[in-house]
């Protein structure tokens, strides 16, 4: 495993991942809703899902992604924003799904 978060926020993570109550989106947070269902990108998932953020108010919270600093979202587990950085990465460059991108954190990300 490469990675690790807390067991708790690894599960609530997969949990949104995996709970088909978000429509995902890519190169930005979050751009409010579509048809009732929150439009998230996969590290706004991880906002919504784990630190409680209003899912519709993130595009405000969060308009130069590029600019970002999401270190304070692991705390200490993801200093350099690495694993942030993937999950970018699988979200917006390689356009992967939430299933897919909950498959790869259950595969490198240790619960702990």
């Amino acid at each position: 495993m490469q990675y690790k978060m807390s067991k708790e926020h690894k599960k609530n993570y997969l949990k949104g991942l995996r709970s088909g109550e978000y429509s995902q989106i890519r190169g930005e947070h979050s751009d409010g809703t579509f048809a009732d269902i929150p439009c998230v990108c996969a590290v706004g998932l991880y906002l919504c899902q784990i630190n409680g953020a209003e899912k519709v108010d993130l595009a405000q919270a969060c308009e130069d992604v590029a600019s970002l600093d999401f270190g304070w979202m692991l705390r200490e587990e993801d200093e350099d924003n690495s694993l942030i950085d993937d999950i970018v990465h699988f979200n917006d460059e390689e356009e992967h799904t939430f299933e897919q991108i909950a498959d790869w954190v259950e595969e490198h990300v240790e619960g702990v």
